[in-house]
């Protein structure tokens, strides 16, 4: 049972029989387009005939696709059975693109896929919250702007009626992002798919744009198990300079953190950061 290292192709008019296992984040057995494979060591595919024995065994490629290559005869009739999921991860949804991890199919075919959740990625028992962080003047430093903390950070006040965190050091936030790649930034957003948070340039009176300056959106990879930065901070789109939207109207783009009734006056009006 040797792991493919590459995507398999599967072709009905070979006699194979395949499928793929994928993400259905949105559980309604149709696969979108941004949903992916999904590919585990230890998920083993078999295939079995009308009188129970197991005719082939395989396991997953790098993108979920899986084939049993030119070992059945046409209308063939083939019970798949799919195991070793990891602990939590689900079949989803039966529809037109995943059935259940017991399938029977007439073969060759090439439509014997499994769509799969994991509900811990929707429904965490204590999930990261992330939150931007201003630091004043120049954007220069490695200060942390994008920070994120345990949902269990927060305790019960004394009266039982409010919430509130216990104190900034007791909750040893992860730091996401620090001033010199975000500089001010406002409104964030979380791609559960591709895991990356977008955070978006907002104007300050007394914090600075950061590298992008003005309009920019910015996107960092983190892995929502741990908080672990998976990719650095960098430079994702800027609406102004990239999309040809103005963020400004007529208001100058003054970069640099000031205290003049000009830059104060730019405040809700350029580069409002909302995602």
């Amino acid at each position: 049972m040797a792991l493919s290292a590459e995507p398999v192709i599967c072709n009905a008019g070979d006699k194979d029989l395949g499928g793929q296992v994928w993400r259905d984040y949105n559980a309604n057995g149709i696969r979108d387009e941004a949903e992916p494979g999904y590919y585990d060591a230890g998920v083993v595919v078999r295939a079995f005939d009308t009188n129970n024995t197991e005719i082939a065994t395989t396991t997953l490629s790098v993108d979920g696709s899986y084939v049993f290559a030119g070992l059945f005869a046409a209308n063939s009739a083939v019970r798949v059975e799919f195991a070793g999921l990891p602990d939590g991860v689900q079949n989803g949804q039966n529809g037109t693109d995943g059935n259940t991890t017991v399938q029977f199919h007439d073969v060759p075919g090439c439509s014997a896929s499994l769509a799969v959740q994991d509900p811990a990625e929707y429904c965490q028992v204590d999930p990261i919250i992330s939150t931007t962080h201003f630091w004043p003047l120049e954007q220069n430093t490695n200060d942390p702007t994008l920070v994120g903390f345990r949902y269990s950070s927060g305790v019960t006040a004394p009266d039982g009626e409010h919430y509130k965190l216990s104190s900034w050091q007791n909750v040893s936030p992860h730091t996401f992002g620090e001033s010199r790649q975000l500089g001010a930034t406002f409104g964030i957003a979380w791609n559960r798919s591709e895991q990356y948070i977008y955070s978006a340039a907002i104007k300050e009176q007394y914090v600075g744009f950061g590298p992008g300056g003005r309009g920019q959106i910015y996107r960092t990879k983190i892995s929502p198990v741990d908080g672990s930065v998976v990719s650095a901070t960098e430079s994702w789109v800027n609406v102004e300079t990239d999309l040809g939207m103005s963020v400004c109207g007529t208001h100058n783009n003054l970069a640099a953190a000031g205290y003049s009734d000009e830059e104060f006056d730019q405040v809700g009006k350029c580069s409002l950061g909302d995602l």
